[in-house]
């Protein structure tokens, strides 16, 4: 029976962060992308972490695998900071049954947990080197949400369908909102936000935009910005869009994040079927990739990787609840990635 603004708030914490309990994110079910609000803040204030709790009350039957697809589902969308739940404080009463999962030596999978932290850990510090690869913004209509009008409904749908648009086609994005629109300034093409620079910005269906908005993105328009209405349809979009790579085939299921370092960039790519995905991933660089795996902290070259005019094509085939990460770059020995003896978290 009403809203506040997520955006704003999280904008006032030190490290914005989001939870996942209950469920909320998890294999095979209809999940949203809520972990970008997080991310999204994090982003355009410079700030290096996002962060989730995540697991509690999700049950004793939560395997290491749905462990590993729920962390790269959020990882994915910007989140870079594990805060796993629940470590009870005690083994008397109700401190051991509260909260399910349990991790501690009362669960059998405890002295294979390790394997997960590694893993984490690797990821984590990856997704904080650098800065997000991101281009693309899109507008969160939170007037429409206060004014509580008889579309919307439709508001909301439309957000998440274009959500879902962009991130189907590879198209990585942070959320603005009118607060930000505001105080950003326009340089050459680009809308400049806190430390993000936006070429792109999406607008789905609202009609409570501020003028002072609506000003801003026709400033941005006259520069040479681009703005894309979803309203137009969905091919509209599609074709617009920039994709952080060209995925040949079952690409609704695969998800791309991009960090640009000083001497090349590195992608997290995953799977978010419950199948194996198997297709080509056409990058636009010109550094050599190389594999870096996350659950052992090796690095090697891609077997078949083929260049030709500007674009790396690389045959990648991920499990469910497989990634991976490929860095582009000449100069990997700066990475520092520790490496274990671990045995496959999958």
């Amino acid at each position: 029976h009403g809203y506040g603004h997520i955006l704003r708030v999280l904008r006032g914490f030190d490290v914005p962060g989001i939870d996942t309990i209950w469920r909320q994110i998890f294999p095979g079910q209809k999940n949203h992308h809520f972990p970008k609000y997080a991310s999204s803040a994090a982003h355009y204030q410079g700030s290096p972490w996002a962060f989730t709790e995540s697991f509690a009350v999700s049950g004793s039957g939560l395997t290491p695998a749905q462990m590993k697809w729920i962390t790269d589902y959020q990882f994915v969308r910007g989140i870079n900071l594990m805060v796993a739940s629940a470590y009870p404080q005690s083994t008397r009463e109700h401190f051991m049954a509260g909260e399910r999962p349990n991790f501690g030596l009362s669960n059998p999978l405890w002295d294979y947990l390790n394997v997960y932290h590694n893993y984490v850990g690797r990821l984590s510090y990856l997704l904080s080197i650098g800065k997000p690869g991101i281009k693309t913004a899109f507008y969160f209509p939170i007037r429409d949400l206060w004014a509580s009008d008889t579309d919307q409904l439709e508001v909301v749908q439309s957000v998440d369908n274009t959500a879902d648009i962009l991130l189907n086609n590879q198209c990585d994005f942070d959320f603005i909102d009118d607060d930000v629109l505001q105080s950003a300034y326009i340089d050459n093409s680009e809308l400049v936000v806190g430390s993000m620079k936006y070429n792109t910005i999406c607008i789905s269906k609202n009609k409570w935009m501020p003028e002072s908005a609506s000003e801003i993105l026709d400033k941005f328009i006259k520069a040479g910005g681009k703005v894309i209405y979803t309203e137009d349809g969905e091919e509209n979009l599609v074709n617009q869009i920039r994709p952080l790579a060209v995925i040949s085939e079952n690409k609704s299921n695969v998800r791309i994040l991009k960090r640009e370092m000083d001497d090349g960039n590195l992608y997290f790519i995953t799977n978010e079927s419950l199948d194996t995905a198997a297709f080509t991933a056409d990058f636009r660089e010109h550094s050599k990739p190389v594999v870096i795996d996350v659950e052992t902290g090796t690095v090697y070259t891609p077997d078949k990787a083929d260049f030709f005019d500007g674009i790396w094509s690389i045959p990648i085939e991920l499990p469910f609840a497989g990634s991976i990460v490929i860095a582009f770059t000449d100069s990997i020995k700066t990475l520092h990635i520790p490496k274990v003896k671990t045995k496959a978290l999958l």
